[in-house]
């Protein structure tokens, strides 16, 4: 069992990373873990749906605008602090409200699960925080490093969150080249 749900979230955490890997494929195995129906498939498409367009601009902005902002203030003589330090309030203000949007979008999404589906989540859930222990022990050699080729050369990467953290490592699965996985802590 536990095997299967870390392949599940390695999968899953695939289409988190926007590869080459098909949402249709994703939906189909999370929706079949959990048995969902599809009236509960639609509403949390729709819920989702509603998030992404509301987050986009707000997301465009702390991403490609702000970060030019600041660059742009800093390099300045002398650096006006108000200025800057309002570009920076601002970023986390957004950051903030995404993620405060965010957990309403989850807690609405869970609303449409059955309890005994609720139940198969706090499974996937654990098995999200045996992904980030294996990965410290790869990385404090205990275990073999998955992630790493024929050739010794590592595939894996330091991933930038503009929403809060940096992640580093990745889960190898056989059948796919790499799933990176980010520590959920927001």
């Amino acid at each position: 069992m536990r095997l299967v749900l870390i392949g599940l979230l390695a999968v899953g955490s695939v289409f988190g990373q926007g590869g080459g890997f098909p949402l249709s494929a994703f939906l189909a195995l999370i929706r079949d873990y959990l048995s969902l129906a599809e009236t509960q498939v639609q509403q949390i498409r729709q819920q989702n749906a509603e998030f992404e367009e509301w987050m986009a601009p707000k997301y465009e902005r702390m991403a490609s605008v702000l970060p030019f902002e600041i660059a742009a203030e800093t390099a300045k003589e002398p650096i006006d602090e108000a200025v800057l330090g309002a570009r920076y309030a601002e970023m986390e203000r957004l950051r903030r409200e995404i993620a405060a949007r965010r957990a309403t979008v989850i807690a609405a999404n869970l609303r449409v699960l059955s309890e005994a589906q609720r139940t198969k989540m706090k499974a996937l859930e654990e098995a999200l925080q045996l992904v980030d222990t294996g990965a410290q022990a790869e990385g404090f050699l205990l275990m073999p490093n998955r992630c790493r080729d024929t050739a010794g050369t590592s595939t894996d990467s330091v991933v930038q969150d503009p929403l809060g953290g940096i992640r580093y490592g990745n889960v190898c699965t056989p059948g796919l080249q790499r799933a990176g996985a980010f520590a959920r802590a927001r």
